[in-house]
């Protein structure tokens, strides 16, 4: 029997849920929870045969990593600047012509992300919204504005994964600045709806069940797709959560976004070279320099997510100590899952925080058991009865 998901047009519309109140009210919610320069203790010396193991299989991993073309390459200069060299279509440099600035939708370390509207940009109508995402150039060596070696490098990443990627669940990407703009950056596709997470932590109604679950469905899509579906390469995210999902407010369908931790992974693993992600939602693995991780890393991080997603709060929520995290996390201490989940529920979340991630299941094996959620189990359970969120 063919599986399908849930549909928005199948949903009650008269549910208590209005996304037209919610919007016109929505608080602005700066919540900040990643954790930048985490000082990780490296894992320590394996015995000598697990070594050897070891040290062929980073080989392969870093030979094959190569083999992926970089269209973009970023370098500092004398006066710690950065620069930019491209190799990618003359179709996709875009020029400062071509959109207009209306104002700033965030700013933070990497730069600013602002509303613009297109002006003969590809196959976009004339005053069609889009988000343009710049990224500081940095300064003299030493200043403020000086970014690190490792924040170059995921700002490389973004700009060269980005382009890649195509699916309906994943940020759509228009192009890249033209260097001749003397900027650093992308334009994407713009969501008014806001994130995950602010929906979750707003004073709103109810939201029902069905975009609940909606909302794992098209995140798990969007994971598998990065995992298997991008051949011949494949991906890890390594910073799913709430924050990273945004809202269409048109149909409350979701974008994944933020792609300024993702790896490559060829083979069956890819050895970690620093701690991505945000410390809530990482994996055991994630949280040891040096280690070996695969898409199963993700996984993990799906399974925080769906907690919060169906009204658990935010991952480790009684802890607030970043250390303390990291410790429990290390040690396989997995994020609460509530009591009033239903078993089905419960099942599910605990399938994706095994500390083993050998134990856990592969994205397209979780998406079909997230298809497969009962609303009307879940309905029927406590978790029906929510009226409301947990507040951060």
């Amino acid at each position: 029997m063919e599986l399908s998901e849930t549909k928005l047009e199948d949903i009650n519309h008269n549910s208590e849920f209005n996304k037209d109140n919610y919007y016109n009210e929505k608080n602005n919610l700066n919540h900040n929870l990643e954790v930048n320069n985490l000082d990780i203790q490296e894992v320590n010396n394996r015995r000598s045969s697990t070594r050897c193991s070891i040290k062929m299989r980073t080989s392969l991993v870093d030979d094959l990593h190569q083999l992926m073309p970089r269209v973009v390459t970023l370098e500092r200069n004398d006066q710690g600047q950065i620069k930019y060299n491209l190799k990618v279509p003359a179709g996709e440099l875009i020029n400062s012509s071509q959109f207009e600035f209306v104002n700033l939708i965030s700013s933070g370390g990497f730069g600013v992300v602002n509303l613009c509207k297109s002006n003969n940009l590809g196959n976009l109508p004339n005053g069609r919204e889009i988000a343009v995402k710049l990224f500081t150039r940095g300064g003299k060596e030493g200043g403020s504005n000086q970014l690190s070696d490792e924040r170059l490098k995921s700002i490389e990443s973004e700009l060269n994964y980005v382009r890649m990627f195509k699916h309906p669940n994943i940020i759509e990407y228009y192009g890249i600045l033209n260097p001749s703009t003397g900027q650093i950056g992308f334009a994407m596709e713009y969501l008014d709806g806001g994130t995950v997470f602010e929906v979750l932590y707003s004073k709103i109604n109810i939201i029902p069940l069905e975009i609940r679950k909606m909302w794992c469905v098209q995140l798990v899509k969007a994971v598998a797709y990065l995992h298997e579906g991008c051949a011949p390469y494949r991906f890890i995210h390594r910073d799913i959560k709430t924050i990273n999902m945004l809202i269409n407010r048109k149909d409350l369908s979701i974008r994944l976004c933020d792609f300024g931790n993702v790896r490559e992974r060829t083979f069956s693993y890819y050895r970690l070279d620093n701690n991505g992600g945000s410390v809530r939602y990482i994996s055991p693995e994630s949280v040891r320099v040096g280690s070996f991780i695969n898409d199963k890393t993700d996984v993990w991080s799906i399974g925080c997510c769906m907690i919060e997603i169906f009204g658990g709060g935010i991952p480790y929520s009684k802890f607030n100590d970043d250390n303390t995290l990291i410790s429990m996390i290390r040690e396989g201490v997995p994020p609460e899952i509530p009591s009033f989940f239903p078993p089905c529920l419960k099942k599910l979340c605990s399938k994706c925080l095994q500390t083993d991630p050998n134990m856990r299941p592969n994205s397209q094996h979780l998406l079909r058991d997230v298809i497969t959620l009962d609303i009307e189990v879940l309905r029927k359970s406590k978790l029906g009865r929510l009226d409301k969120y947990p507040k951060v």
